[in-house]
């Protein structure tokens, strides 16, 4: 990690003026961070109607074995996805949605994309946001659902939103927008590059797992799909990509893997496609995330996985630098 030793100014309280004075600070240059809000599957940890022993530990004992539906946040400005357990975790991991610009949705299905929850941005739900428009960026079956319930208008189309007062507070319109993305494509998102890349969950809507880049930091999002094609693993390296950290989807654990996602074997075919594409290497951070209550272990027993194959295994609230 580099720091840099810069200079800030300080008030001094001691002072009877409220005088200045220069103070040493220490600030990182070209970091991304990354916030895990939610690292369960489409269940949840505990789910809701189970009493198996996972969840039952779950419940008791709280902390770390306890997994919401997937969702990252990155330098608190862009989501990858927005499941229903969005409005908790606002809460519980103290985030402010406000400041969101921008929304990268895998795929529809519910645990990762709860569009109605966007009614709540603006008018008299949402008073004093941070920023004016949010975007929300997906397949053509997300910005349909989208465009079906009313919720948000195509990118763009948003240049000026009204602003008006309220006891106080500013209040603003709909100001939610949508922009269709294309498999195999690299765009500018609010200062990201962001590289779609189409994967394989099911066959009746595409779904995206993401490169994501900004200030020469990269990492992948590789969540909700079986293990890449060749042609969807070499579209990285295509683009020009060098992971600091990977994201793996990894429901199935060390069970028989199923269609749609990815088991740790998956995992590390896949870690070690990249590395020979030099894609990665052994700086890069390697995680898995989106992790099922049918797996039968508690997270204590899911980092001794972890450890036994060179993973680092996510939990609600992690954060990571690269």
């Amino acid at each position: 990690m580099t720091r840099e030793r810069n200079a800030v100014l300080v008030k001094n309280t001691s002072s009877d003026h409220g005088s200045y004075y220069s103070c040493p600070a220490y600030y990182d240059k070209q970091i991304m961070k990354i916030k895990f809000l939610g690292t369960g599957a489409a269940e949840g940890i505990p789910s809701t109607f189970c009493n198996c022993k996972i969840c039952e530990y779950a419940r008791r004992f709280k902390g770390k074995d306890i997994r919401g539906r997937f969702q990252i946040l990155i330098n608190d400005d862009l989501l990858t996805d927005y499941p229903p357990d969005s409005f908790f975790n606002s809460i519980r991991h103290n985030i402010d949605f406000s400041k969101v610009t921008d929304i990268l949705i895998t795929h529809s299905h519910s645990d990762h994309f709860y569009p109605e929850d966007l009614f709540m941005r603006g008018l008299n739900s949402s008073y004093s946001m941070k920023e004016s428009i949010l975007t929300v960026h997906g397949s053509e079956c997300v910005t349909n659902r989208l465009r079906e319930l009313n919720v948000g208008f195509p990118k763009g189309s948003l240049s000026e939103v009204p602003v008006g007062r309220f006891k106080g507070y500013d209040v603003i319109g709909r100001c939610v927008e949508y922009n269709t993305l294309t498999p195999f494509s690299n765009c500018d998102i609010s200062g990201y590059r962001v590289t779609v890349v189409p994967s394989e969950h099911v066959n009746y809507e595409p779904s995206f797992v993401y490169g994501i880049t900004k200030n020469n930091k990269t990492v992948f999002i590789l969540s909700d799909t079986a293990l890449l094609t060749d042609k969807e693993i070499a579209y990285f390296a295509d683009s020009g990509l060098k992971a600091d950290a990977i994201i793996y989807d990894c429901t199935y654990g060390e069970d028989e893997r199923n269609k749609g996602h990815m088991n740790i074997e998956d995992n590390c075919l896949l870690r070690d496609k990249f590395i020979s594409l030099k894609v990665a290497d052994n700086n890069t951070k390697h995680i898995i995330s989106h992790l099922a209550h049918s797996l039968m272990k508690t997270h204590g027993e899911l980092c001794e996985m972890g450890n036994k194959y060179s993973f680092i295994v996510a939990y609600d609230g992690m954060e990571i630098e690269i």
